[in-house]
């Protein structure tokens, strides 16, 4: 469940229809500002394909496990007296990227294509820094610079002002974010581009791969997959975690169904003489069957009785794994009891059976 409540949980984008992949254009040569052009050509060329919303680019795409920090100088504000400088998440995007992945612009603007290394440099923030640093007053127009970022001093004008949104860890509150246009800051050797579709994105893979490769052939294309499959691969130590208890459930019923079976097997051997001395003197065949189950749901309820308390107390140790619910939550012991219970009732089956069809005759002559 709790897993399930990470793949539905709404990070501050909308993961569906969306296809990523990786390029890295400078490993053919090109300088920095021949990168810059030739990605406005692949956005240009992909965003012009029949079924794409919205095409840009990111050098730390969402669910990748990277992302940088800074600590910025932000005009006019002075952190609390001893307090260090705070620290911000950092990434640079192409433009429009909050509309590809449908991030909601909460004052301001996205980025453009007139946010070019010769423009005015400006910046995104997210709601989260907003808060953090100016509370309730508007941020537009104010300004931040980050030399710890490659020695940049400049100074960025904020133009926006996005949600928040966990492109890291699920499990994390979302982090104060600083966006700044691939163009205006040294772009890496590589940037993940984000393509918006109006389908599933797994079918515009060919027309996206002939685009780029119309732009430029020599291009190698890495990292194809959709954003729900990187999210998905993000979660990979909670779906190990989720594989292991389930094994170890199933292990775990699978030998409390033998135990429980073999002692109601032995019960019944032992009882026999009385089963049939209860069916000669008019016990019905389905009172001896709720007789036998009446005992195994009586050594089901000791164990409940003692189990579910010591569970409860276990549970602690697995509330950092959890997500969206808590380690006591009563749905999860509700379930686990009753499928306890419907284990007992399968378990006890076949020895019920046995003794609905002792011979009272057998019995009594025995006697």
């Amino acid at each position: 469940r709790s897993l399930e409540n990470l793949k539905s949980f709404y990070p501050g984008f909308r993961t569906d229809h969306v296809l990523l992949f990786d390029v890295n254009a400078r490993l053919l040569g090109y300088t920095v500002a021949q990168t810059n052009a030739l990605y406005r050509r692949l956005v240009d060329r992909i965003d012009a394909l029949p079924g794409i919303k919205r095409t840009s680019f990111s050098i730390d795409a969402p669910f990748s496990g990277g992302g940088g920090e800074t600590a910025p100088t932000i005009e006019g504000y002075q952190p609390a007296t001893g307090g260090p400088p705070p620290v911000v998440g950092l990434n640079a995007l192409g433009p429009h990227y909050f509309e590809a992945l449908e991030t909601p612009v909460l004052l301001g603007r996205d980025f453009d294509g007139e946010d070019k290394t010769n423009a005015p440099k400006v910046a995104i923030i997210n709601k989260r820094m907003m808060h953090d640093i100016f509370g309730d007053t508007s941020p537009i127009g104010r300004r931040l610079s980050i030399p710890a970022f490659v020695g940049d001093k400049s100074w960025y004008s904020i133009v926006g002002v996005v949600a928040d949104a966990k492109s890291g860890d699920l499990h994390e509150a979302a982090k104060p974010m600083i966006y700044v246009p691939t163009e205006q800051t040294i772009l890496p050797a590589g940037v993940t581009f984000e393509v918006r579709t109006a389908r599933d994105p797994s079918t515009e893979v060919p027309t996206v791969l002939h685009a780029v490769a119309q732009v430029d052939a020599r291009l190698s294309i890495s990292g194809m997959k959709t954003l729900n499959q990187q999210r998905d691969d993000s979660l990979l130590q909670e779906q190990m975690v989720v594989s292991l208890a389930s094994l170890f459930g199933i292990l775990a019923v699978l030998l409390a169904s033998i135990g429980l079976y073999g002692v109601m097997a032995y019960t019944v051997s032992r009882k026999t003489n009385e089963i049939g001395i209860r069916m000669a003197l008019g016990s019905g065949r389905i009172q001896i069957a709720g007789l036998v189950l009446r005992e195994a749901l009586l050594m089901v309820a000791a164990g409940l009785i003692l189990g579910l308390p010591a569970a409860m107390a276990m549970a602690r140790l697995l509330h950092s794994q959890l997500y969206g619910l808590g380690p006591y939550d009563p749905v999860t012991m509700l379930f686990a009891a009753g499928v306890m219970t419907g284990v007992a009732v399968l378990a006890c089956y076949l020895p019920a059976a046995h003794a609905m069809r002792i011979d009272p005759s057998a019995v009594l002559r025995c006697e």
